[in-house]
């Protein structure tokens, strides 16, 4: 996804750059001297600074060739002026003043030209590539191009029209192990693995440990299926975490009930569809292999915990232990025989998958 992102920036840096490539100015060549350097490596960038070069030069040569011509006759009007002072003082007076009029009719028209370049000129031409890219289907990059461009024109009722879109082409095009965001919980904003992906679906694991909740709060035994974390994570989490928009982008997942697979003979109970669930011990081996499973909290359960965010919290799966009144949890690795259904010291680490499917 950052190089993905680098390059729209770079590409946004180079078409702005080349849309001041014109006039006869010399300040807006400079300025995209200055865009350009910043990235030599993106397409024809050096053979573009080369080119303002030229035109700046060519520029500085017209000007000082004209004030040559200027300080020229500028002399002449001197010396006429030595000569016929009283005669022609009331003409002389004139034409001073007629002078001054056109130079500061100049001043005026470069400021003029400069505030148009900047505030219509430019956002035009931006305005105009975000529509050609959106009809092109490039949704990330011209939603990047319209909240840029602030409040030109309509940029901002365009840009939330294809937010949705563009949040899902991100997406889409996000590699394995990155993380997005989507959501929020106790003011801070969900972050996710991108842990799987299936066509037009992706599958995405809390980052963090959102909160700590027991795995069934009566103690009784139970399976993923009468769990009250299910319970609790497919209504109160689902509707507190997520607005409309971003609802509509969970499936309904079909989440198998996995034995655990060091004790074979306890019921896992039957499969369940859900929103949002927790990692079995199957998926865990599968998503993290070799890797470490440690989780550390948001900021917020680190608080109510009185850890810091560098102290890991071990978290549940769905996967019953060794009898139906425990659950297996995660530490560095996992724990098969797994613990006591109603302990409420094990962190709750949501998994879901979402659909980024774009209508053509």
């Amino acid at each position: 996804m950052s190089d993905i992102l680098d390059n729209v920036k770079k590409d946004e840096i180079y078409e702005d750059a080349i849309s001041m490539m014109y006039g006869e100015a010399v300040e807006p060549y400079e300025y995209a001297i200055m865009r350009l350097k910043t990235i030599r490596d993106w397409k024809d960038s050096e053979e573009k600074i080369e080119e303002c070069y030229a035109k700046i030069r060519d520029i500085k040569d017209r000007n000082q060739e004209v004030k040559a011509e200027e300080d020229k006759v500028q002399e002449a009007h001197q010396e006429n002026l030595k000569v016929k002072k009283e005669k022609d003082a009331k003409q002389g007076m004139i034409i001073v003043l007629v002078v001054a009029a056109i130079v500061i009719a100049g001043i005026v028209w470069g400021i003029s030209s400069l505030v148009k370049l900047f505030t219509v000129t430019i956002p035009t031409n931006k305005y105009e590539n975000a529509m050609t890219l959106i009809s092109q289907g490039e949704y990330v990059e011209a939603y990047e191009i319209l909240v840029n461009l602030k409040d030109f024109k309509d940029s901002k009722a365009q840009a939330d029209a294809i937010y949705v879109t563009a949040f899902k082409q991100l997406v889409s095009r996000t590699d394995i192990g990155a993380v997005v965001s989507l959501g929020s919980y106790e003011g801070e904003q969900i972050q996710w693995y991108v842990m799987d992906k299936d066509e037009d679906k992706v599958f995405l694991l809390s980052k963090y440990g959102l909160e700590i909740k027991p795995y069934n709060e009566s103690g009784d035994s139970c399976t993923w299926e009468t769990c009250t974390l299910r319970a609790w994570l497919n209504n109160e989490f689902y509707s507190t975490a997520f607005n409309d928009w971003e609802s509509e982008l969970i499936l309904t997942t079909n989440v198998i009930a996995d034995i655990n697979p060091n004790n074979t003979d306890v019921d896992p109970g039957a499969n369940t569809l859900d929103k949002v669930f927790l990692l079995s011990v199957k998926e865990v081996e599968k998503y993290f292999e070799n890797k470490s499973g440690r989780m550390y909290g948001t900021k917020y359960l680190s608080n109510k915990l009185g850890l810091t965010q560098s102290q890991y919290i071990e978290w549940w799966t769905r996967t019953p232990g060794y009898k139906n009144s425990n659950a297996v949890y995660v530490t560095s690795s996992w724990n098969s025989a797994g613990m006591p259904v109603d302990w409420a010291t094990y962190g709750v680490r949501p998994a879901m998958w979402i659909d980024v499917s774009i209508d053509k």
